[in-house]
Parts: structure tokens; C-alpha cells; sequence
């Protein structure tokens, strides 16, 4: 499992893979355990040891949904730091190539195809919401989520070493993975 620091927090690396098909839909999974029982959301989770974003994107959405993922490609990142669950920090991929069947449910989730214009934001974690507006308007983010307040890194006196991290930057989904300071924030 990998780890980041941030704020002085850590934060377990893991990923969200928004798979789309031809229909205008999106692959999403609804949780049977865990945290987040019952809300829904697309598929992912935590990166092993010794494997890429990619891979654990890949492999976590095959066996939660049967559906192989090809060629996914980074549309955003954000920091989750909860409350009374562990902090994460998810890299969110995107493709409209796979390969596979849904297969509906396994011991984890159930999985489906949901249109992406009706999206069930009323089920999902609070802070996906607008990060999924984020993803359906085609930008790319990198957000911090503090109890469910988003707010876009954009907008945050961000320092690394000693200097502050230009807009440039911080667009860049990568960018954060070296922060280490957060100075101030200003709710999206």
C-alpha cells in the first residue's frame, strides 16, 4: 500500500476509474461493506505495493466489475482528509476503451452502467459530487477534500520547499504527490 504525506497528514494512494461506453454511461459500483456502505460510486481502491496508479486502477476495477480497463488516462487527483475514516489520496483515470461484461454483483459491490447525466449524487460520497461535475465538463482537477469540503488546490497557498507552488503547477495532477504545506483555503 502506498502512502503520501500532506499537511502533515497521511494519506493512503488510491484510484477511481470513470469508465464511459458508447451509450453516454458511466460504470459504477454500489459498496456492500466498508466505509462507504451503500453509496455509489465508480470503481477503484487501494494501489499495492510495487504496482503503477495505473495498474491498481485497472486491476481494482476488473475485479469489482468484470470489465478490463484499456488505456485509462489521468483526469484529476484529490486529497480526502475524513473524519472518522482514513485519509486518501485518489488518482482518478478515465477511458472509453475496455474489454469484459459487468457481472453485476461479487462479495464487494454490485456494478452497473448508470447514465452519466442522472448520475445518483443524492447516494455518493459527499465530496464526488463535484468532482464528478469536474470530470463531466472534461477538466482536469486537483482537489482537497476536508470533512467533505472541496476545495480546488487553485485556490490554496500550496509550499514546497520553502517556495510557493505556481497555478501552473497545480494543475498538473502530479504536481501535489511532492507538496508539503498547505497554508490556507478557500471553499469551491
Amino acid at each position: 500500500m502506498g502512502i503520501r504525506r500532506f499537511n502533515g497528514k497521511e494519506f493512503i494512494e488510491a484510484t477511481v476509474c470513470v469508465v464511459e461506453n458508447n451509450n453516454q454511461e458511466f460504470l459504477m459500483i454500489k459498496h456492500k461493506r466498508g466505509p462507504f456502505l451503500g453509496l455509489k460510486n465508480c470503481p477503484g481502491g487501494k494501489k499495492d505495493k510495487n504496482e503503477s496508479l495505473i495498474e491498481a486502477s485497472i486491476r481494482e476495477t476488473e475485479s469489482e466489475t468484470g470489465i478490463t480497463p484499456i488505456n485509462p488516462r489521468v483526469v484529476g487527483s484529490a486529497y480526502f482528509e475524513n473524519k472518522d475514516a482514513p485519509n486518501f489520496w485518489v488518482e482518478f483515470h478515465k477511458t472509453e476503451e475496455y474489454e469484459g461484461e459487468v457481472v453485476g454483483e461479487n462479495d464487494e459491490c454490485f456494478s452497473f452502467w448508470q447514465d452519466k447525466k442522472n448520475l445518483p449524487k443524492h447516494e455518493m460520497h459527499n465530496p464526488d459530487t463535484p468532482i464528478f461535475d469536474m470530470i463531466l465538463k472534461g477538466q482536469i482537477f486537483n482537489v482537497y477534500s476536508k470533512h467533505g469540503k472541496v476545495t480546488n488546490l487553485a485556490d490554496v497557498d500550496i509550499y514546497e520547499n520553502n517556495k510557493q507552488v505556481t497555478n501552473d503547477m497545480k494543475k498538473n495532477p502530479h504536481s501535489a504527490s511532492i507538496v508539503m504545506a498547505c497554508r490556507a483555503s478557500r471553499e469551491m
